[in-house]
């Protein structure tokens, strides 16, 4: 999650799904806060990557064209939480 300060370009999620395009992911989403709840504590975004394995996260953390990104997009931001998770499948 990030809180995007005002001078964020519009095509911030152009250039995250460009680089999720160089390394393997299952998939890439985008989206902002539209909670009426009213908790988001001043985060406005969320970047989701999705990938198969463990390695793949790593390969893509340590990938040159996505520490330039985050470098870049650090400079964009307020504030942001980022979490590696596996997540836990739920069968109703």
């Amino acid at each position: 999650m990030t809180s995007l300060n005002m001078g964020y370009p519009t095509n911030m999620h152009q250039q995250a799904l460009g680089l999720s395009l160089l390394v393997p992911s299952e998939s890439v989403s985008w989206g902002r806060d539209v909670s009426t709840a009213n908790m988001h504590q001043g985060f406005t975004h969320v970047f989701e990557s999705i990938f198969e394995t463990m390695k793949d996260v790593e390969t893509y953390s340590a990938y040159p064209a996505h520490l330039e990104f985050v470098n870049h997009a650090m400079t964009l931001t307020d504030a942001s939480i980022i979490l590696d998770y596996k997540p836990t499948i739920v069968h109703m």
